[in-house]
């Protein structure tokens, strides 16, 4: 349905603002958050583990990590008689991964863990196939010696890449790249050479003339051929010639071929493991080809003839000359031959590399590793310090999304992931919950201020930042490099010692968080059955009004829609403004809770609030389940393995459900969260619709302020407790890893263990931070000036360290020393806060005495709730408690100066006690010249005072254990501070509340029918060339925006009571609607010292501010049928008296008469002073003296009065008795 009364704040500006304590937002790629460890393998290779935020790996890069990893194929090569490459391996983990160009690790086993994976340009891959050979060959073969083998491909290296997303999406390039390598080609081999051949012979004719008388002719054949012949003829004994013919060298056989090498085998494509299946298509994987075979190589060819021998002739002469000589043939040698042997090329054993499948995983969240998700973690803390709340959502809900199944891979499986796993859960609920609670890292709201005063502060920053820093200095220590085993355990003993006192205080956290749960379940009870009572005090009310209306089917639709936005206001949580974050609309809010009412017989006060509520009464009793469950446990951890590791399951276990309860919770409550001031001017236009609304709209802000107190109760105690069981729970798996390491024979610490190590800097850091915020808030908040410190000082000491630190490293004896020299780096801080005091600081500060009176006859709405609940809120700028002269304006002391009974009711029993107290409200303002500060303090002062029977008052008094407690806090030297804790802004709600021992029934108690309290206030003089105007209304507005010039804080138009500061000598323009939400506008009466405009009856007026001056704006109920009209402000006695004496008897000149004459009776609208003196600032206003009450008379027609709670000074006569 659409709703036709909401009010239109749209154009109103907030009236408060807020000082945030930020840090400087932190950059994601920034070196603070990267941690690069190295370790070295027996043969050299490196194998790197990088942690990291925002990792960028790009040429040139500040973080130098490109430099690192790349390999350069164009200049680099594998050497194939030492294949070996400088990186074994590389694991990254991180939330998001940007590579620009290609990044060669080759053969690298290459694992990603990121949230997103970017590749930033064209060229972005990441390539981990194997160098090219250095030479494209083996050695060939040498005389004998055959050709070397070709090395055989390298393999690629592996990828595991687990990511949430990839961009671009949808890419198809090549960005993984790992082909396997190609074998080397083999030596070449050698033909064989072939034999050597000889002339041969199968015959031999020789002849031999004797003195040319006669000739003896010889003739021999040879078989096998002859290759060489020494022949001879003889007769008888003698030589008669000799001669050779050939060589002789038998013929030689072919040699043999001399191999070539085998070509080496193809390397095989590298493996891709991942759950995107998107990935796939940008990998190139092809396997590796063998080196190419070389030729078939031949022996060599036979030397000729094959068969061959050498031989000695000798023919024998006849003097007598023959044919055929005598002849005597030796064989002397033979030799058959044969061809060399061939010399096949060997083929490769593989010809080619495997490409092997991708592995997509199915698990979307297997990104998801422990390393990367706790330096995540990091960087939200410390992105919320910066206040980047929408950049902190978006990053915190994409990590809740993705642990809200268990994480895909093996990393979260053991002990340690276990414990981790509910620590980080936990973690991203209460940083959720901060968010949609608008609350700060710290959870605190906007504001905050820290309960120690300023002075405490930078007392407690002192002591703190010395336990911290030694933390800092134990986990550097153990971070080291390199030690023996003897001082890792060392190390590692002080660490566990270290976890053991953290377990501790965390223990005692928990169990004060479990209180404060226990209470609240029972609070939700109580609230439960408000809610349900407001219901049926909206159907009486109901029913009252539609009888009195039965006449008017319109006006019976006013009030049902009045019935139903009041039974929905019930439901929402109202926001006040300014907040952290943006708040959701009341109209969105409570259009559905209307329309799902509208059938109903019984207004709905309940059913979407009474979810929310039912959840935090859930998550409680998740709480008490857990905490029973842990009370079983020891209370300290242990360094025994098989003790420990049980208690980390234990304690992870009990605490996995709180983190999801959490959530649900403060989602819950997000949805029904509102702006304040919209819910206000929806209750006023509910006042002004008829009188009747006036006690039940007061009920239900009362129960709205208890039921909104309830719920940030329960989530910051869930909260706390979440974050107790978190820290043990890890605190716990920590000692299993450092357990497990102390036994070790070697001294090096594993990626668990200093991870945990890690953990516990990055908490004494936090402390460290915490301490600089809570003294940046309190400074903020004590003199309203912004004021920078150095956030980072654990980040300075690491710098320093790594100049002047031991060259040893620390040691135990060490350590405290090097506390106390780091110490003045820490206390520049303080030496900022000491120069800026001395600047800003306002000296001339001084107490104030005000007085406040709550009477039957001046606030009888106020007195009639306070004897009816034994509670009321007040709100002191509505009494008159803001000076618009003064600012910084702080309660320092209030005092109950008088009680008084109703005469006509019961009496006061001797043996009762009565106890009132007043309590300023956690939320305030504090002024400073045009500034409108809202303030925050979670733990607000509170005065009591014990009123006996015989109408003795007695105060309380701080307890001697709270005032020594304090001591202990502060420590050494801490009572030579006399405010310990900071004052409350005087402009802050004040709850009233009183309480009878032994409690009396409401018909045996005494009625209270005034109260007067005296309040002892500190400020300073506000700049004497600003004004201050401040607006009220009276009588119910209906919701109306008052228009306004914009003063000097840029703050225009507004809402309710308005404070606008504006220079002196400027004129304001103030305007309001003729009629608005059941209500119209009758006139504007504004005072000041130097302005007395009474009965101002134009809707528009323009205000000369040459003093401060109070606006009230006069409202009336409107009948619906008549308009409002304007009377002259010109119109005076002397006007009247001029008429005729016919126009005298019209009724008309009868009411024109008593208007004039009203406005000129000297005890009529009268201003009420502070003091004395009409220069004196103005507190309000009286319009008749007859209407306040009396309370000294004064001097020179000066009267001391209570008027509706505000008591001031007046000049007039008092009314006759």
């Amino acid at each position: 349905m659409s709703l036709p009364s909401l009010s239109d704040l749209s154009t109103t500006s907030p009236q408060l603002s807020f000082m945030d304590a930020c840090m400087p937002p932190p950059n994601p790629a920034d070196s603070l958050y990267l941690d690069v460890r190295q370790d070295r393998d027996a043969d050299g290779s490196a194998r790197y583990t990088i942690t990291g935020m925002h990792v960028v790996l790009a040429k040139g890069n500040p973080n130098h990590l490109w430099e690192t990893l790349h390999v350069d194929r164009t200049t680099q090569k594998l050497d194939p008689a030492n294949p070996r490459n400088a990186i074994r391996s590389v694991s990254i983990y991180c939330d998001r991964l940007e590579v620009h160009g290609e990044l060669c690790m080759p053969e690298a086993d290459v694992t990603i863990h990121a949230r997103e994976l970017v590749w930033a340009d064209r060229a972005s891959a990441i390539n981990v196939s194997p160098l090219g050979w250095a030479a494209d060959k083996a050695a060939d073969a040498q005389g004998t010696s055959p050709g070397q083998n070709g090395a055989h491909g390298r393999n690629a290296g592996s990828l595991n890449i687990f990511a949430a997303s990839v961009s671009p999406a949808n890419d198809g390039d090549g960005r993984l790249l790992a082909s396997g390598g190609c074998g080397q080609n083999p030596g070449r081999g050698l033909d064989g050479a072939n034999g050597e051949s000889r002339n041969s012979w199968n015959s031999y004719t020789s002849e031999m003339h004797d003195s040319h008388i006669t000739v003896s002719y010889g003739k021999t054949t040879f078989d096998p051929p002859a290759v060489y012949i020494d022949f001879s003829w003889h007769w008888g004994p003698t030589s008669l010639s000799s001669t050779t013919q050939g060589v002789n060298k038998l013929p030689t056989d072919g040699q043999n071929a001399v191999a070539p090498g085998k070509p080496g085998n193809a390397g095989d494509g590298g493996r891709l493991r991942t759950n995107l299946p998107e990935l796939a298509r940008c990998l190139r994987n092809a396997g590796g080809s063998a080196g190419v075979q070389d030729r078939d190589y031949r022996g060599g060819a036979k030397g000729v003839p094959q068969k061959s021998a050498t031989y000695t002739v000798v023919f024998w002469h006849n003097l007598l000359g023959t044919k055929n000589a005598t002849v005597n043939q030796t064989k002397n040698e033979e030799r058959t031959t044969k061809d060399g042997v061939n010399a096949p090329a060997p083929a490769a054993g593989k010809p080619k590399g495997n490409a092997p499948a991708a592995d997509i995983v199915n698990a979307p969240n297997a990104w998801l590793h422990p390393l990367g998700v706790q330096c995540a973690l990091t960087y939200m803390r410390d992105l919320f310090l910066s206040g980047s709340r929408d950049s902190l959502l978006a990053l915190v809900l994409a990590y809740e999304q993705a642990f809200a199944a268990a994480p895909g891979n093996e990393h979260w499986q053991d002990e340690y992931g276990k414990a981790l796993l509910t620590s980080v859960r936990t973690e991203l609920a209460s940083l959720l919950q901060k968010l949609h609670g608008h609350l700060d890292y710290f959870g605190n709201p906007a504001g905050y201020t820290p309960f120690l005063s300023l002075q405490s502060t930078t007392k407690l920053y002192k002591e703190e930042t010395e336990r911290a820093l030694r933390s800092l200095l134990l986990a550097r220590w153990i971070c080291a490099k390199d030690r023996d085993a003897r001082e890792s355990a060392k190390a590692l003993g002080e660490a566990v010692a270290m976890l053991n006192t953290d377990t501790t205080q965390a223990a005692a956290r928990l169990a004060e968080a479990e209180a404060r749960i226990r209470d609240a379940d029972e609070r939700i009870k109580v609230v439960k059955e408000e809610l349900n009572g407001l219901g049926n005090d909206l159907e009486a009310l109901r029913s009252k009004l539609l009888k009195k209306a039965e006449a008017s089917e319109d006006r019976k639709a006013k009030i049902k829609f009045c019935i139903h936005m009041a039974s929905a206001i019930c439901q929402v949580i109202p926001v006040g403004q300014p907040a952290l974050g943006a708040v959701g609309t009341l109209a969105s809010t409570v259009t559905p809770l209307i329309d799902g009412a509208s059938g109903k017989a019984v207004p709905d006060t309940l059913s979407e609030m009474g979810k929310v509520l039912d959840k935090a009464s859930a998550a409680s009793k998740e709480a008490r389940k857990a905490k029973e469950a842990a009370e079983k446990e020891a209370k300290d951890l242990t360094a025994d393995q098989k003790a420990a590791k049980a208690k980390a399951a234990t304690w992870a276990q009990v605490g996995a459900g709180l983190g999801p309860a959490i959530t649900e919770v403060a989602k819950g409550i997000q949805s029904l969260q509102v702006p304040q001031a919209a819910v206000e001017a929806e209750l006023q236009r509910l006042e002004a619709d008829s009188p009747e609304w006036a006690s039940l709209t007061k009920k239900i802000r009362e129960v709205n302020d208890r039921k909104t107190g309830l719920l940030t109760t329960t989530i910051n105690a869930l909260q706390e407790l979440g974050e107790c069981y978190a820290r043990i729970s890890a605190n716990g798996a920590a000692v299993v890893s450092m357990s497990q390491d102390m036994g070790k024979t070697v001294g090096k610490v594993d990626d668990h263990s200093l991870s945990f190590i890690r953990q516990m800097d990055q908490r004494s850091r936090m402390t460290l931070t915490r301490y600089v915020y809570l003294m940046v808030k309190a400074y903020q908040t004590t003199v309203l000036e912004p004021i920078e410190l150095e956030w980072k000082t654990s980040e300075l000491t690491d710098k320093i360290l790594n100049l002047v630190g031991p060259e040893g490293g620390f040691d135990a004896a060490s350590l405290d020393a090097h506390t106390k020299v780091l110490l003045p780096v820490y206390e520049e801080n303080l030496n900022t806060v000491r120069r800026k005091l001395l600047k800003e600081y306002s000296f001339d500060e001084s107490t104030f005495v005000l007085q406040l009176g709550l009477s039957d006859s001046q606030t009888p709405l106020d007195m009639d709730q306070l004897n009816r609940t034994l509670r009321t809120v007040v709100d002191p700028m509505e009494f008159g408690l803001l000076l618009p002269d003064q600012h910084l304006a702080r309660i320092a002391r209030i005092t109950l100066k008088a009680v008084e009974f109703d005469p006509d009711g019961p009496k006061m029993p001797e043996h009762v006690n009565m106890v009132v107290s007043v309590q300023p409200g956690n939320t305030g303002a504090l002024r400073k010249g045009e500034r409108l500060c809202s303030l925050f303090s979670e733990y607000p002062l509170k005065w009591s005072w014990t009123c006996m029977s015989d109408g003795t008052i007695k105060a309380s008094e701080r307890s001697q254990a709270a005032e020594d407690i304090l001591n202990l806090i502060l420590g050494q030297d801490s009572e030579k501070i006399r405010q310990k804790v900071a004052l409350p802004p005087v402009w802050s709600k004040l709850f009233v509340k009183v309480a009878f021992s032994p409690i009396l029934g409401q018909d045996k108690r005494p009625k209270l029918r005034r109260l007067l309290f005296e309040f002892a206030c500190d400020s300073s003089p506000a700049p004497e060339h600003q004004c201050v105007l401040a607006v009220r209304s009276v009588g119910g507005n209906g919701g109306a925006v008052v228009s306004c010039s914009r003063d000097m804080g840029n703050r225009g138009d507004g809402f309710g009571s308005m404070l606008r500061v504006y220079p002196r000598g400027a004129t304001v323009t103030l305007s309001v609607p003729e009629v608005e939400g059941g209500a119209a506008f009758e006139d504007w009466d504004l005072v000041g010292s130097q302005l007395d405009w009474k009965d101002v009856r134009q809707r528009q007026v323009k205000v000369p501010l040459d003093d401060h001056v109070l606006a009230l704006c006069n409202w009336t109920q409107a009948d619906g049928k008549h308009g409002v009209f304007v009377l002259n402000d010109a119109l005076d006695r002397k006007a009247l008296h001029a008429l005729t004496p016919e126009e005298k008897r019209s009724p008309v000149f009868q009411t024109l008469n008593s208007i004039v004459e009203a406005r000129d009776d000297s005890t009529k609208n009268l201003p009420v002073y502070h003091e004395p003196s009409e220069d004196s600032p103005v507190l309000g206003l009286v319009p008749d003296m007859a209407q306040a009450d009396v309370l000294e008379h004064g001097g020179d027609d000066w009267n001391k009065v209570d008027f509706k709670g505000v008591i001031g000074w007046v000049r007039a006569a008092p009314p006759a008795d």
